[in-house]
């Protein structure tokens, strides 16, 4: 491994930045790191400053090129779409001028996600210098076939590099390289899970998110349910009668549920189910400071379910309804959904997955 390098990673998710964390603590001490947080996640330039205020990175960019999301059912949507691209291209070209020193010899850029605002931002550092490229999870999506597909489907690719970052990157650095699906032809570098016992990893994500201000007490829940973002999107499921006979099953005040903070609209409060009050606390950063060893999760698809052991190797009973559902949600009905069932294949003494809805309230028993 390198040292002294000159590093910028960018962060668009609050896991990202949690991860950014991970990798400067156990990979670039010895570096100068900067770290670019960006106005997709909520509350970010919050978050921006409270990374500011902790010291940990040499310097912090806000950049604000949160896109438009363009729906498929609007009038003339391809030729919408290729107008959009072109309008948040110049967007994040114009950010990178403005706001990214591109002559302070960065030698290494790390990112997570491959956009327009990195891939620009890529060529316009190895112009100028010798760039060493790596990429850092994002969660599972980052596992799938479809995160090596995507990364040449972008016109922004062909223009710049039809071989895609991927095929520029040097590092993949992972959780759990062992899951991986697809080959990457360089070095793949696994990250030490998240530990309690790292105390100033701890320290930095809790003044970071603010953790003291937590309400929420995950310690003491028997049966959590973890919301996901389908109703925001737009799909059908069938969560909240899922949620009402859990109830039934077992007792009310054994069940929770955790809001998805995309979720504007609180569809368990009617049925007298105890909901969670804080939004803006990471998942990840609550297993870290709560013990919920012995919470069972319940949840159709979430990854959040998954975390715990994969991410903490701490081993949470989980509960998958998605073999339950006839039809798939979103993106469930394609290669991620495959993958997330594999996963609980591979682990069932910890991840159960039942197939029918009997089978599952028996569960609970």
């Amino acid at each position: 491994m390198k040292k002294n390098e000159n590093i910028i990673i960018v962060c668009n998710t609050v896991y990202q930045i949690m991860v950014a964390v991970q990798l400067r603590y156990y990979f670039f001490q010895a570096d100068k790191v900067d770290i670019v947080v960006s106005n997709h996640m909520s509350n970010s330039f919050t978050i921006a400053e409270n990374i500011r205020k902790t010291h940990y990175f040499d310097n912090v960019i806000y950049i604000k090129n949160k896109k438009y999301i363009l729906k498929e059912n609007c009038l003339f949507y391809t030729l919408r779409l290729f107008f959009n691209k072109i309008k948040e291209s110049l967007k994040n070209y114009a950010i990178i001028k403005r706001q990214i020193n591109t002559d302070c010899h960065y030698n290494h850029l790390c990112v997570s996600n491959i956009s327009i605002f990195t891939i620009l931002l890529y060529f316009k550092l190895a112009k100028k210098h010798n760039i060493r490229l790596s990429i850092f999870e994002d969660g599972f999506a980052t596992y799938c076939n479809s995160f090596k597909n995507s990364d040449k489907a972008s016109f922004i690719h062909k223009i710049l590099n039809p071989k895609g970052m991927l095929g520029a990157a040097e590092q993949l650095f992972l959780f759990n390289p062992h899951l991986l699906e697809w080959n990457f032809e360089a070095n793949t570098i696994a990250i030490p899970k998240f530990s309690n016992d790292n105390i100033i990893v701890k320290q930095i994500l809790n003044k970071i998110f603010q953790f003291d201000t937590i309400k929420d007490n995950y310690s003491k829940i028997k049966y959590l349910f973890l919301e996901e973002s389908f109703f925001a999107d737009g799909f059908k499921v069938n969560d909240v009668d899922i949620v009402q006979k859990i109830s039934k099953k077992t007792n009310i005040n054994d069940v929770f549920v955790k809001l998805h903070p995309r979720n504007d609209t609180n569809r368990f409060k009617p049925l007298g189910i105890k909901t969670n009050v804080n939004f803006e606390i990471p998942w990840e950063l609550i297993i870290l400071n709560q013990d919920i060893s012995k919470v069972t999760l319940i949840t159709i698809s979430s990854s959040a379910a998954l975390t715990p052991f994969l991410i903490f190797n701490i081993p949470v009973k989980s509960i998958s309804l998605l073999k339950i559902l006839e039809k798939k949600p979103g993106n469930m009905n394609g290669e991620l959904g495959v993958f997330m069932q594999k996963i609980y294949d591979t682990y069932p003494n910890i991840f159960l997955s039942p197939t029918t809805e009997k089978e599952f309230l028996d569960l609970l028993e």
